[in-house]
């Protein structure tokens, strides 16, 4: 079986023939990708595809590691996933089908605690993972990085920033747009591991409002200075790591932030994450395994098993009673069947008379008749049909007093005491 991970995006443009690329997206489908190597995944077992892939998807099973994802409902049934990291960017979850997909999925991993407090409140099982892109290794490099990159950071902090800070800094951008012609997929990607190999290389402090930077980069041992305008939901859970920096805060900032050593978390997170992979990779083979024991066994009838009543239940009908046939009839218990029965007579036997609905437990209508009891029910010249297993004995017992015209069970009759009885008694008179 192999694993899925999102490996790309399915950029649209909008109504002004622009489009917005964010390359921070990517270095979460990165740290998944690693996550499996880790895991001692080989390639040949991990596949890279686009949301649109994973809805329109029609192959082999396969297990999805989903991060930073909602609308999982669209998803194709042949995909199970596992979701780490879910993300619905701080919207309410309205959607019903989205609602019992997660509740179908058992454990759903929140990347913040706003989407872990949406969940709990539905009533879904639900914990606060992070984003995945905390579990990158610690960046290993030959020289000593010596460079300062400001990536999309608010110009009010402008005034607040050290000149020494100033003068050194590079200045970058997270967000690209295009007009009339997208980039492909290609050229995203390489976008993407030039800028980042450049801050693993080189930087020596981030200054950014971008989560998708100061993660990986915590992850990888650089200081990170996180700085936004506002709040923003979302970052719900980063501040375990830095603080997050508002206006009122930016002449307080600590502009010489430590290195920080998360190695043990990243174990923690690391491990529960194989733990979940794994599970759910068993809990699909074995599944898988258990099916395969019985569905690919020798004998197999060649017309199925089952009619909506029981197989051969209407060709016994058809065989005993002729379809000009004028008669009386009672259905012996007012079950899904006894709908599929009555319909079947109706429509094979125009001349046909249902006399008695019974049933011992129900109180009902059933098709114009009030369920009588069957001590209350007249047997006599009527033919007979016993839908449940455990009316099947009693309604022999009453009606071999009765002069009914026949008797028709839905179920086998089973062998009684005093079947055998009649049966050596027979033998002896032979």
């Amino acid at each position: 079986m192999k694993f899925a991970y999102i490996n790309k995006k399915d950029w649209k443009f909008s109504h002004s023939n622009t489009v917005r690329v964010n390359i921070g997206e990517y270095i979460q489908f990165y740290a998944v990708y690693n996550l499996l190597k880790s895991m001692g995944i080989d390639d040949d077992h991990i596949v890279g595809m686009s949301v649109d892939e994973l809805e329109k998807y029609d192959g082999e099973e396969i297990i999805l590691v989903a991060v930073n994802i909602s609308n999982l409902y669209r998803i194709s049934p042949k995909i199970h996933i596992v979701c780490l990291a879910y993300n619905n960017f701080g919207y309410s979850i309205d959607n019903l089908k989205e609602i019992n997909k997660l509740q179908s999925l058992g454990e759903i991993g929140c990347r913040d605690e706003i989407g872990y407090l949406q969940l709990k409140e539905l009533g879904i099982n639900a914990y606060i993972t992070g984003c995945i892109t905390v579990t990158l290794p610690e960046r290993n490099v030959s020289s000593v990085p010596n460079k300062v990159y400001i990536v999309d950071a608010p110009t009010d902090l402008l005034k607040h920033m050290p000149s020494s800070l100033l003068d050194k800094a590079i200045v970058k951008t997270h967000e690209y747009y295009f007009e009339d012609n997208l980039p492909t997929d290609e050229e995203i990607e390489r976008k993407v591991c030039e800028q980042y190999s450049e801050y693993y290389k080189n930087a020596r402090l981030i200054i950014t409002s971008r989560l998708h930077l100061a993660t990986p980069c915590i992850a990888w041992g650089i200081p990170v200075i996180l700085v936004r305008k506002t709040p923003f939901l979302t970052f719900s859970w980063i501040d375990k790591y830095i603080p997050i920096y508002l206006p009122e805060q930016y002449g307080s900032i600590d502009w010489n932030p430590r290195i920080l050593d998360i190695e043990n978390e990243k174990k923690v997170i690391i491990t529960h994450c194989a733990y979940q992979i794994i599970k759910k990779y068993e809990e699909v083979t074995n599944q898988n395994m258990l099916h395969l024991l019985y569905s690919e066994r020798k004998y197999r009838p060649q017309n199925g098993y089952y009619t909506k009543l029981v197989q051969g239940l209407e060709d016994r009908i058809l065989s005993k009673i002729d379809v000009t046939e004028e008669f009386d009839y009672i259905i012996w218990g007012i079950t899904e069947n006894a709908e599929e029965l009555w319909k079947f007579i109706n429509y094979k036997y125009r001349h046909a008379r249902m006399r008695y609905a019974v049933d011992k437990y129900k109180k009902l209508n059933f098709h114009g008749l009030e369920t009588v009891t069957p001590e209350s029910a007249m047997f006599n010249d009527a033919y007979v049909f016993v839908i449940p297993t455990g009316a099947v004995q009693e309604a022999r017992t009453i009606l071999t007093e009765k002069k009914c015209k026949g008797i028709f069970c839905v179920t086998e009759l089973f062998i009684t005491e005093e079947d055998i009885k009649e049966q050596l008694e027979n033998r002896l008179n032979m």
